[in-house]
């Protein structure tokens, strides 16, 4: 089988996370034929081979966005196919590349997702309709996704939601890369260091962690917090963090949108956000992927209520939840992981069993395998408006859906 997988760092809540689920999957469905392709520029190209991929080359997205890479998708698919012949699916990994390839191939058979975090502004009206009237089979990471999915107006009889829309393999995580982080950030062992994972694209998300990291120093407790820069204007982060005189408690770390190089050194991580604009579906600037990768780590997760990894987390069993934007509850929570050791261990092996029985990376691959061959032998659903639609001749020889602009 040929697939065609399209990628689009940019679009997803954790580019890196996403291009490492790719890569360790595409590496054990070896018995198909892998072809990648990112929506993106040269430095995302690099992104996707430090994770393990190795892309047939990107598409430029005019403006950053990627409903305008287009024309070259569907100049690059009519080339390739010319050559090399056709591709028998496009799995597109998130939802913004799966309305592209909609509406630069709208007959060819097309996948998407896993989806790993709830619907965001991209996704307008006409982005849905295109979904639905192409009968996109749609991949849910969990229950409460596809309810977010379709609460938007997804046809949900395009949605899988049983899909174990998520594989870790914990072969990445390096525990001895431990002491080498903590010496670049300064911290010793007497150091409880806090990650803020899932790359949150506002600054009020950064602030509410800094806030609660504040109120734990002014305990007594040494406390220190690592953020991404994009969960904030790197130097407008670090000159609020100086004005306040405490400078030394938050880094600034690129790895971190890498969660499984950085998982090791860290004693918690915070998936939290602040944002209360009102949405039809939970709000989350984090989705699944980065907190499995803390949890397969060992590394207690403290979630907002409202985040998509909530969906799995029981409350004192395998993390510890709070309420949006409750800074001092979040205190409060990275006070007793600092305070109880048992605690800390306790949560941090029941969530590696979760991830261990529910996301490894070779259930996902063998079910991202079965879903491959059930659409390739016409297993999907035709939806109404579809059924409307003419049917031409694809390049495989086999009716397939097209839309007429």
């Amino acid at each position: 089988m040929r697939i065609l997988h399209l990628i689009d760092p940019d679009a997803c809540e954790a580019g890196a996370c996403v291009l490492g689920l790719a890569a360790d999957a595409v590496a054990r469905l070896d018995h198909h034929r892998h072809d990648v392709l990112i929506i993106g520029d040269a430095s995302r190209m690099m992104l996707a081979a430090r994770c393990g991929l190795r892309p047939l080359g990107g598409i430029p997205s005019a403006l950053g966005r990627t409903a305008l890479a287009k024309r070259g998708l569907a100049r690059f698919i009519h080339a390739d196919e010319i050559v090399n012949g056709g591709y028998d699916l496009i799995h597109a990994w998130t939802m913004p590349a799966a309305v592209v390839a909609a509406t630069a191939r709208p007959w060819h058979t097309i996948i998407a997702g896993p989806l790993t975090s709830p619907p965001g502004p991209s996704m307008s009206k006409w982005a849905i309709k295109r979904i639905n009237r192409c009968a996109v089979r749609v991949l849910s990471a969990t229950p409460q996704l596809h309810h977010d999915w379709t609460a938007v107006g997804v046809d949900p009889l395009l949605v899988t939601a049983q899909f174990p829309g998520a594989g870790v393999d914990r072969q990445r995580l390096a525990p001895e890369d431990r002491a080498m982080f903590r010496g670049r950030w300064g911290a010793d062992e007497t150091t409880f260091v806090v990650g803020l994972v899932g790359e949150p694209q506002s600054r009020a998300d950064a602030q509410t962690a800094v806030m609660a990291a504040v109120r734990v120093v002014h305990t007594g407790r040494a406390v220190m917090l690592v953020v991404h820069h994009a969960a904030g204007l790197r130097l407008a982060a670090t000159r609020w963090v100086d004005q306040l005189g405490i400078g030394d408690l938050l880094v600034v770390e690129d790895d971190l949108a890498q969660p499984w190089t950085v998982a090791p050194g860290l004693d918690a991580a915070l998936v939290v956000t602040r944002s209360s604009a009102p949405t039809p579906v939970r709000h989350s600037s984090c989705g699944l992927l980065a907190p499995l990768w803390m949890m397969a780590a060992g590394v207690p997760i403290i979630a907002g209520s409202n985040q998509t990894v909530a969906d799995l987390l029981e409350d004192e069993r395998s993390g510890l939840l709070v309420q949006r934007g409750d800074v001092n509850a979040i205190a409060r929570r990275i006070l007793r992981l600092h305070d109880d050791a048992a605690l800390s261990k306790r949560l941090s092996q029941a969530a590696q069993q979760l991830v261990t029985s529910r996301f490894d990376a070779e259930t996902f691959a063998q079910s991202l395998d079965d879903i491959y061959r059930q659409t390739s032998r016409g297993q999907r659903v035709v939806t109404k408006a579809q059924s409307a639609v003419p049917q031409p001749q694809s390049s495989r020889g086999t009716a397939s859906p097209i839309t007429h602009h």
